[in-house]
């Protein structure tokens, strides 16, 4: 059985910093690192110091995701005829992967 850390949580909140660090701060680039810090922070019923900030966090990004995603659709409805629907590289590829 493996022993619980005193510090439940500071792995993926230490991960977070580093892919933030890496990624000048932009939390829409760390996205995965973020759910992996909400899904410990579930797991231990929010009581670890390291599950605090995670709520802007979210909120910040759950915005962004919802914007893309409905860009997207649009997008699809008028089958990548608009400029607006072109990615950084100008061709028309879907502009977000949820995975």
């Amino acid at each position: 059985m493996a022993q619980q850390s005193k510090e439940p949580c500071k792995k993926e909140a230490c991960d977070i910093q580093a892919c933030l660090s890496k990624n000048m701060f932009d939390s829409k680039k760390c996205v995965r690192v973020i759910q992996l810090l909400q899904s410990c922070c579930e797991q231990c019923e929010y009581k670890s110091t390291h599950c605090g900030s995670l709520t802007g966090l979210l909120k910040n990004i759950s915005k962004c995701v919802r914007v893309i995603q409905l860009l997207q659709s649009c997008c699809e409805q008028c089958e990548y005829k608009s400029t607006h629907c072109d990615d950084s590289r100008g061709s028309n590829k879907p502009i977000l992967s949820l995975k």
